[in-house]
């Protein structure tokens, strides 16, 4: 009798190399949908986003280039002055709970260097690097660091989680070729002045632009814990592309009983 043996669970944190989606189960898409809310990955070349919740791809100021990124797979290059992308989005309301992530890289950190900005002009939450920590900012509050700390052309999936009403920032910082896992909570007032309608994917209207490469990113109108940061961060990309498992498939590879050699099964 021949035997079926179903693959071993790869690498959660290594670029999974399949096609992006939306999994709207995933816990960190509460409250998603399209125009209320962001998810978006680097096209195929890198010379573009797109945001897998409208099918469109991002309007450029400026310009980006794409390569290939050790850790990232296909990033979406931004550096220099007044280089990002635009997305339209409806952000006239601004929830007290918001949560923004993305994974990519930072080249230099030596400024302030925002990953994306719910809100357009008017400034929602910002995400992204300020000299060599993770860094948010809002409307009312300013800047808020923690110390969480990056090094260049290093990939990390990065979040912050903010609950506005309770004044508490959640942040986690994973290096994607060591897996080290850092978390911080702050509790600063912060705030946010929704009027725009746009979201900016490098850009936080302060002549404030990212310096490395961007792989994904997202935006969600809710409040995630720290443990709930950290589970998300055991496989971060299934939240831009989704794990799919075809049974029929697998099991056609053979005839027999399938033989599960690990209890940790691809899943």
């Amino acid at each position: 009798m021949s035997r079926v043996i179903l693959p071993l669970k790869t690498n959660s944190l290594a670029f999974p190399g399949r096609a992006p989606g939306f999994d709207p189960s995933h816990f960190a898409a509460q409250g998603m949908s399209n125009g209320n809310g962001f998810s978006g990955v680097t096209v195929a070349g890198g010379s573009n986003f797109i945001n897998l919740l409208s099918t469109k791809a991002g309007v450029f100021t400026g310009s980006g280039t794409g390569s290939i990124f050790g850790g990232a797979g296909p990033v979406l290059n931004i550096t220099g002055s007044n280089n990002y992308l635009s997305f339209a989005g409806n952000v006239s309301n601004a929830p007290a709970g918001q949560t923004v992530g993305g994974i990519g890289f930072i080249q230099a950190l030596t400024s302030k260097y925002p990953l994306f900005n719910v809100g357009g002009s008017a400034v929602g939450l910002v995400l992204g690097v300020n000299n060599n920590v993770l860094w948010c900012f809002g409307e009312s509050g300013g800047d808020i660091n923690s110390s969480l700390t990056l090094q260049v052309n290093t990939p990390y999936f990065f979040a912050v989680s903010v609950n506005a009403t309770l004044s508490i920032e959640n942040f986690i910082l994973v290096n994607l070729r060591t897996g080290q896992v850092q978390t911080q909570q702050k509790t600063s007032a912060i705030g946010f002045g929704f009027a725009g309608g746009t979201y900016l994917l490098g850009n936080d209207t302060f002549s404030e632009n990212w310096n490395g490469g961007i792989a994904a990113a997202m935006y969600a109108p809710n409040f995630l814990s720290i443990p709930q940061l950290i589970q998300w961060a055991q496989d971060p990309w299934s939240f831009w592309y989704p794990r799919t498992l075809d049974l029929v498939d697998m099991l056609s590879a053979g005839s027999g009983t399938p033989d599960v050699l690990m209890a940790q099964a691809w899943m």
